[in-house]
């Protein structure tokens, strides 16, 4: 009698497979434990480590305590007597504050371990933070603001290379991208808690109210998170002035490959035009060409946000799968699509689209420049890799909005967006054709 594929006979023969997969699965976890040996690769280097969501509880956090900022700055330094100009400070100080901690929170982290970083970075900005709610004059807030920018940097480097330590070039941008996914549930939700929080109790509120959501982010991560780096007893231990000479000296190398000077360039050109084109020019046109109230602007950074949400793990799929520049390079050609036809907007509704399209570009690229700067150096290169790396985007996010702004200003708004879409076309050329692939069926050898 021929055998017959009942769907009992089917069921059975499923569960046995399943049965077996699992048994030896188990056993090889037991051989391992007993020789010392790892996984194979598809069961050790794709799974996510659990430890990847506390740290997102902390992005939350910040995230939050951005977006609640957002909204009332202005306001806030308005009520002080602080002028345009002076708000302009304000807000370039942070990234230049950002850019001066760079190396020596990568000394640190080296030094004393991720941990310590993750801890005392929350607790510095929870306390700027929270200052900032008693300033009453320019200099005042500048130093506050100083203060939060430090323990920004300081959280930022301890808590990238804790993620490069616990990941693998097969699941790197996945264990990055719940961070960016949780900052942005913050941006969505912080405008909204912030504006209710300035209206029930004053515009100073806010600044305790980020200040103690810091503060429960750095208790979180010294309560929930183990230290990363493994111990060296062979560690070399320097002086902090032989690391910021040895970080300079060793940059040169680090930035000397034709892969890193790409993804220098593509990191800091985005967060430049991000800067200037989207966060400045973008609000002024909408509210003077469509007349945008203030709630309409929020409406549309929250629709980034949620954006940046839904498509944040999907697109770090495609990145982990099929390469780094299979994303990177059409993320920045919608993103400079966008910029370019912005102007010519003629209703509300094409200025959201173009609004939409460039969150989309954005979502895409994502963590993928510090994915790939990971991918391209190993060992004691990669901290000081991503220390290039966050001070690339700093300066890009310093020099974005008074440039692109000072560009707008003498040959009009159009040329602004032109030139910030002109410049991601031309860093995404550049890493499609200088990046070497570093993850999925394209890649080569480094």
């Amino acid at each position: 009698m021929p055998f017959v594929h009942t769907p009992l006979r089917c069921n059975a023969h499923i569960a046995r497979s399943i049965a077996f997969k699992k048994t030896w699965t188990s056993r090889q976890k037991r051989w391992c434990r007993v020789t010392g040996e790892t996984l194979p690769v598809q069961h050790a280097s794709l799974k996510l480590d659990k430890r990847v969501y506390n740290i997102a509880v902390s992005s939350l956090l910040n995230g939050s305590g951005i977006g609640v900022i957002i909204p009332v700055m202005p306001l806030f330094a308005s009520s002080i007597g602080i002028s345009p100009a002076g708000l302009g400070l304000v807000v370039a100080v942070m990234g230049a504050a950002r850019l001066v901690c760079n190396i020596p929170a990568a000394w640190a982290a080296d030094r004393y371990g991720r941990k310590p970083l993750m801890v005392a970075g929350p607790g510095v900005s929870a306390a700027g933070t929270a200052l900032c709610s008693i300033a009453t004059s320019l200099p005042e807030l500048l130093l506050f603001r100083v203060m939060s920018g430090t323990g920004g940097s300081i959280q930022m480097t301890g808590g990238q290379l804790y993620l490069a330590d616990i990941s693998t070039p097969e699941n790197r941008a996945r264990t990055m991208a719940p961070l960016a996914a949780a900052f942005s549930i913050g941006m969505m939700v912080g405008p909204v808690v912030g504006g209710l929080v300035a209206a029930q109790h004053g515009l100073a509120a806010p600044f305790c109210y980020v200040g103690c959501a810091m503060l429960f982010s750095g208790i979180n991560n010294m309560v929930m998170l183990p230290e990363s780096l493994p111990p060296d007893p062979k560690r070399e231990v320097k002086s902090l002035r032989e690391e910021v000479m040895n970080t300079i000296r060793s940059w040169k190398p680090i930035a000397s490959t034709p892969s890193m000077r790409a993804v220098l360039a593509l990191h800091s050109v985005y967060w430049g035009v991000a800067s200037g084109a989207m966060f400045t020019l973008l609000p002024l046109f909408a509210a003077e060409q469509f007349g945008a109230t203030a709630a309409d602007l929020g409406q549309c950074f929250t629709a980034l946000a949620l954006i940046n949400l839904v498509g944040s793990q999907p697109a770090a799929w495609v990145s982990d799968r099929y390469g780094r520049k299979a994303v990177a390079v059409p993320a920045c050609f919608i993103m400079a699509t966008a910029a370019v036809f912005l102007p010519f907007a003629t209703s509300r509704e094409q200025l959201g689209l173009l609004w939409m399209a460039w969150g989309c570009g954005a979502t895409c690229l994502g963590t993928t420049p510090t994915a790939y700067a990971t991918d391209i150096n190993e060992g004691a290169k990669r901290s000081q890799a991503l220390a290039l790396l966050r001070s690339a985007g700093d300066v890009g996010l310093m020099v974005g909005a008074g440039g692109i702004g000072l560009i707008a200003k003498v040959a009009g708004i159009t040329t602004g967006f032109w030139t910030a879409g002109g410049l991601l076309m031309i860093v995404g050329v550049n890493f499609a054709f200088r990046a070497t692939e570093t993850v999925g069926k394209w890649k080569t050898s480094l």
